[in-house]
C-alpha cells in the first residue's frame, strides 16, 4: 500500500463534524459523571476471607460498541468472570442480574468476545487460555501451549474460530477452534468439559530476546526478565487490514506487523513475514525504550491509528499500515505525538487504554492509588496524520475521572452512548455518563454532589 493510505482509509469512515454517536453529541463527554448508587458493580469474591476481588480485565461486547444491550464481562484475580447488564437505572432499581464463569482458578489477565458474541476468551496466570459458551456458562476449549503467563488474546474479526494469544514466555500462538487436539490432556478444573487445542501456529521469540526454553526457566517473580524474555504484552487485528495482526512487547515502543500469510505452520524463533515501526516514540524524549502496556486502534475519525499506553505514563500514536509513530517537529527537536496528564502514572503492565467506538476518545487507567482514569480527545491526530507534516504537538488537555474508586484503575473500555466502564484494585467496576446538567450542578456545589456523584475534572 502507499503512503496516502491511512488518509484514505479516514476519508472513507469520518464522520462529518460535529460528531456524534447514538444522540450524544461529543462535546458532552468532558461531562462525565457516575452514580454512586445506580452505575456501581461488585465483583465478589469467591473465597470466604474476603468479600471482594479486584477485576483485571473486561471488555464490551461488540453488540454493546454498536448501541445494543450493554453487557460487559469482568475477569477477576480469582479466576471468574462476570457478565454485567449495565443499562441506565434510577438509584432504586436492583442491578440486573449477572451471569457468571468460573474458567480459571488464577487471576485472567486478558478477555475478548469471539465476533459474533456468543464466545469468551479468558487467559491467565495458569498458563492457558480457555474458550467459554456465553449461553451455557461452560468451557468448550482449553488452548495449552504457553510457558508463561499468557498476557493477551485477540479474535481475528473475519474468521470466528481463529484467534491469537501472546504470553509471558515471549511466544505468539495462534489458534483455530475448528482444529482439534492430536492427542488428550488432563482437564485441571474438576467437572469441566471440552478439549485441549494446541496452537496451529508459533511464533518464538516474537519482540526478540531470548525464550525460556532456551535460557531455562528460572524461579522467582522476576524469571522472564532475569533470562532475558521480552513478553507480548497486546495483539490486535486492525479493521484495515485483512491478513495481518500487530503486536507490542515489554522492551521498547516498536510495533511489529504479522501477516499470516507468510507465517510457518511449524513452530520457529526466525523472525519471519513481518516489518517493524521504523523508530521507537519513547525514546524521543528518553535516553532508553520503554514497553507498550495497551494498544487500542482508532475508528470514524481516528481510523487508520493505532494509540499504544507506555510504560512511561504517555499515549503514543503510530499510523496504519506502516506502523510509523506521529511526531511534532524534526530532526533533533523531534518529538512524539503523545497525550499525557501530570497525574497520569502507567509504570505497569496491568494498565488498559481504550478508544471510544465514535473514535474521538480514548481513555486509560493509572497506577496512583486515588482510582483515577483519564480521558482525551484525539480528533487532532487524525488531523495531523493528513497533514502529512510536522507540527505542534497534541494541545487536549487531559480530563481525570476521579472520585469514583480506590487504588489503581487497571482495566476499561467503552460502549455506545458513549458509557465507559473502569475497574480498579477496589473490587468494583464504575460506569461513566456523560451528563450536562448533572456535572454543573455538582460542580456549582462540590460538597452536595459528592454524596451521590463522582464527576470528570479538568
Amino acid at each position: 500500500m502507499d503512503d496516502e493510505t491511512p488518509a484514505r482509509y479516514r476519508r472513507l469512515t469520518r464522520r462529518s463534524e460535529p460528531w456524534v454517536t447514538h444522540g450524544v453529541h461529543q462535546a458532552d463527554i468532558p461531562s462525565f459523571v457516575s452514580s454512586h448508587k445506580s452505575d456501581t458493580y461488585k465483583c465478589l469474591s469467591i473465597l470466604p476471607e474476603c468479600d471482594l476481588t479486584p477485576p483485571y480485565a473486561c471488555q464490551y461486547s461488540h453488540a454493546a460498541k454498536r448501541g445494543g444491550a450493554p453487557h460487559l464481562a469482568v475477569a477477576t484475580e480469582q479466576g471468574t468472570v462476570y457478565i454485567f447488564d449495565t443499562s441506565k437505572r434510577q438509584d432504586w432499581e436492583y442491578e440486573p442480574q449477572r451471569a457468571t464463569l468460573q474458567p480459571h482458578h488464577n487471576g485472567v489477565f486478558a478477555l475478548s468476545w469471539s465476533p459474533s458474541d456468543t464466545l469468551l476468551a479468558t487467559s491467565a496466570g495458569d498458563h492457558v487460555t480457555r474458550i467459554s459458551d456465553v449461553a451455557t456458562c461452560k468451557t468448550l476449549y482449553t488452548l495449552q501451549k504457553h510457558s508463561g503467563t499468557v498476557k493477551c488474546n485477540a479474535w481475528d474479526p473475519r474468521q470466528e474460530q481463529v484467534l491469537s494469544t501472546g504470553g509471558r514466555d515471549g511466544r505468539i500462538c495462534i489458534w483455530d477452534l475448528r482444529i482439534s487436539a492430536r492427542t488428550k490432556q488432563k482437564i485441571y478444573l474438576p467437572g469441566e468439559s471440552g478439549s485441549f487445542l494446541k496452537p496451529v501456529m508459533e511464533i518464538m521469540t516474537a519482540h526478540g530476546g531470548s525464550s525460556l526454553k532456551e535460557t531455562g526457566k528460572r524461579k522467582g517473580k522476576s524469571s522472564a526478565q532475569q533470562s532475558g524474555v521480552r513478553s507480548v504484552t497486546n495483539i490486535l487485528y486492525p479493521e484495515v487490514d485483512p491478513y495481518g495482526f500487530v503486536s507490542s512487547g515489554s522492551f521498547d515502543g516498536i510495533l511489529r506487523h504479522w501477516d499470516m500469510r507468510c507465517l510457518s505452520s511449524k513452530k520457529g524463533y526466525e523472525i519471519c513475514g513481518t516489518f517493524d515501526s521504523p523508530s521507537d516514540p519513547t525514546t524521543f524524549t528518553s535516553s532508553r525504550p520503554r514497553g507498550i502496556v495497551s494498544l487500542t486502534a482508532g475508528s470514524g475519525p481516528t481510523a487508520g491509528l493505532i494509540f499504544a499506553l507506555g510504560i512511561d505514563s504517555k499515549i503514543h500514536t503510530y499510523t496504519l499500515p506502516s506502523l510509523a509513530p506521529l511526531s511534532c517537529g524534526a530532526g533533533r527537536t523531534k518529538k512524539g505525538w503523545a497525550y499525557e496528564h501530570p497525574s497520569m502514572r502507567t509504570n505497569d503492565f496491568y494498565v488498559g487504554a481504550s478508544a471510544s467506538p465514535c473514535g474521538r476518545w480514548v481513555a486509560c487507567g493509572g497506577t496512583s492509588t486515588d482510582g483515577h482514569a483519564f480521558l482525551f480527545d484525539v480528533s487532532g491526530a487524525a488531523r495531523h496524520a493528513d497533514a502529512r507534516e510536522s507540527g505542534p504537538g497534541p494541545d487536549a488537555a487531559g480530563v481525570e475521572l476521579r472520585g469514583a474508586q480506590t487504588g489503581s484503575v487497571g482495566a476499561l473500555d467503552w460502549a455506545a452512548d458513549a458509557t465507559l466502564a473502569t475497574c480498579a484494585d477496589d473490587g468494583t467496576v464504575r460506569v461513566w455518563r456523560p451528563d450536562a446538567e448533572v456535572w454543573r450542578n455538582c460542580v456549582d456545589d462540590p460538597e452536595e454532589g459528592k454524596w451521590d456523584w463522582s464527576w470528570a475534572q479538568r
